[in-house]
């Protein structure tokens, strides 16, 4: 896993590696079952806590198409946005699963169980 200082290091780094792909929230029921989030990045403005902003790094089933998706942390998230992401799978290792069999989770039962994304491991509450 990859630590970030700034949300502008964090989309450079994505970006120079292939994830460039252009997403549609407009349609919000169109291919979510072919994407999965592979990593999370929130970060925290220096001035103000409630600044927060998440970054999404998705990649596609046919091992082609990877993308990001920046958008507010909290209250202020985006609807479409919101919407969107909430049926997309993730993939990506944690606590509760061995690295070689990443854990697929989607956003709804994470907050349906309660579980945290701490930086690097899965609280569960």
């Amino acid at each position: 896993m990859n630590y970030f200082r700034t949300l502008s290091k964090a989309v450079n780094y994505y970006t120079d590696r292939g994830y460039t792909f252009s997403f549609d929230f407009d349609n919000t029921s169109a291919g979510q079952e072919n994407w999965a989030i592979v990593q999370t990045h929130r970060f925290e403005g220096d001035s103000n806590p409630s600044d927060n902003s998440i970054l999404y790094a998705l990649e596609h089933k046919n091992g082609k198409d990877k993308g990001i998706i920046v958008d507010a942390y909290g209250a202020a998230c985006s609807a479409r946005k919101c919407v969107w992401l909430k049926r997309v799978k993730r993939s990506y290792p944690t606590d509760l699963a061995s690295a070689e069999q990443p854990y697929y989770r989607s956003l709804s039962e994470e907050l349906t169980i309660g579980a945290l994304y701490r930086g690097d491991h899965w609280i569960v509450c």
